[in-house]
């Protein structure tokens, strides 16, 4: 083209036209078979073996396209029709209807390009659509007056497959002024590894805004809702926010779901706001968790590029009355009775690794009961020397038995991948820590005596603790 930006290389084609000449005005047919090369239009780029069926009118001034059916191999067919300024040498209007088209050959071809320019990430789809657009030269929203789509059995998943939707059906209708509900259908869904079963999806599109309020999804025996959910396209940037939660999931159900160790008790999480914009997540507000029969709010959350692989998360939590017991039969770490409190500030991770925290856990204030089994004195002696860890070993393990605590406290400072320790508030020394004060008989104190500790080489001692324990992987 004139300013260089359509270009083509190596093409050949196929050309068959006729004109006839009334007056001012030329009618024409012409068929194009497109057999070889590569043509460029960015962002779109395509490849040969397309054909062209089109008749219309030309005049001095304009060129009109009355119908042209387009067949591009692999992907499928539209029929189209256009009107095109001769002497401003642009389209006035257009109009466009499809044939069943194939989902992944559309999405990778032609509008995952257009995508990619928004800034946006990549997307991957199966199934297959059909489409019809209007345009005319002048309107809002780029000169688009009308859109409607039909997914037929789509599969529609992020880049990272984070997020994931199967069996859509779908009826996509958007008009420029007027704001248009969808009819939706998921049959299932992941958010993470987070499994949905079927599910409507009550969605209206309206300018260049979309919008879900009153969602409600199955979420194995529980629900997942989405309170609201709006994306905005302005200024060149997408921007988003999300308001929902998890409600009455079942703990051991959920663990067998993701693959983790069995927990217990139920879940549920409320999100009271979450807003996305200049490739940035913020939270308003706080989560609040119910887990392990105490509760976690998790504040402060803020996540950069969180749709690609190079996502880094900044995040402070909070925990108060977890049952230690629930917590300790999940991870197989021997018997720990008792509840704790717990606090992480200034979390930083990039790719879900830890790069720094200031972390510290202390029993619950309270009477409730506080016992040690042997089995978990020998998994945390075994986290430390060797030779300490021997002699407990040698410990006979009784049910019912356990060394009763007084407290508990522990902390760690990471920066650099060193961890700085310390133990009970006020009793501390330069040479040791300490971790649990034992009380009652029999009793135990745990000691730590050494105050820096390498954090990859402690997740590899509690790797090596736990090896063997089935279905357990620490990370």
């Amino acid at each position: 083209s004139r300013d260089g930006a359509a270009t083509g290389k190596d093409m050949a084609f196929d050309l068959r036209a006729t004109a006839r000449r009334t007056k001012e005005t030329w009618r024409w047919q012409a068929g194009i078979d497109w057999t070889a090369g590569q043509f460029s239009l960015p962002p779109w780029q395509r490849d040969a073996r397309v054909r062209i069926e089109a008749e219309g009118l030309l005049t001095e001034t304009l060129l009109q396209v009355d119908q042209a059916h387009l067949a591009v191999a692999d992907v499928g067919a539209v029929t189209a029709s256009l009107r095109w300024d001769r002497e401003r040498e642009v389209a006035t209007e257009w109009g466009l209807v499809s044939e069943r088209i194939d989902l992944a050959a559309t999405m990778r071809e032609w509008l995952q390009p257009w995508l990619t320019s928004l800034g946006l990430p990549a997307w991957q789809t199966s199934g297959s659509v059909l489409f019809a657009a209007e345009w005319r030269e002048g309107g809002d929203f780029g000169g688009l007056q009308r859109f409607f789509a039909t997914l037929e059995n789509a599969t529609l998943a992020d880049g990272t497959d984070y997020l994931r939707m199967e069996g859509v059906e779908a009826q996509l209708a958007w008009e420029a002024g007027r704001p248009q509900p969808a009819e939706i259908r998921v049959a299932a869904a992941h958010f993470g590894d987070l499994p949905l079963g079927e599910f409507r999806l009550p969605l209206v599109l309206e300018g260049r805004s979309a919008r879900i309020e009153n969602l409600v999804a199955p979420l194995l025996d529980g629900q997942f809702t989405v309170d609201r959910l709006a994306i905005d396209h302005a200024a060149d940037s997408w921007r988003a926010e999300f308001a929902g939660g998890i409600a009455g999931v079942s703990m051991p159900k959920l663990s067998h779901a993701l693959g983790w160790p069995v927990m217990f008790g139920t879940l549920s999480a409320h999100i009271p706001r979450i807003a996305y914009e200049n490739d940035v997540l913020n939270m308003d507000g706080a989560l609040g968790i119910e887990v392990f029969d105490g509760g976690v709010i998790v504040h402060q959350l803020r996540m950069l590029a969180p749709f690609s692989d190079r996502r880094h998360l900044l995040v402070d939590v909070t925990a108060r009355g977890l049952d230690l017991g629930m917590l300790t039969h999940t991870f197989a770490f021997g018997s720990i009775e008792g509840r704790f409190d717990a606090d992480l500030r200034d979390l930083e991770m990039a790719g879900w690794h830890p790069l720094r925290f200031d972390a510290r856990i202390d029993s619950s204030p309270g009477d409730d009961r506080r016992l040690l089994s042997i089995g978990a004195l020998k998994d945390i002696t075994a986290l430390g020397d060797p030779r300490e860890a021997a002699t407990v070993r040698q410990l006979p393990e009784r049910d019912g038995f356990g060394l009763g605590y007084a407290r508990i406290g522990i902390g760690c400072v990471l920066r650099e991948g060193v961890c700085a320790l310390s133990g009970i508030a006020g009793h501390d020394a330069d040479d040791r820590v300490l971790i649990m004060q034992g009380s009652g008989i029999p009793s135990v104190d745990i000691i730590g005596y050494n105050r820096r500790i390498d954090w990859p080489a402690l997740v590899a001692r509690f790797r090596e603790v736990l090896a063997g324990r089935q279905g357990l992987r620490v990370e």
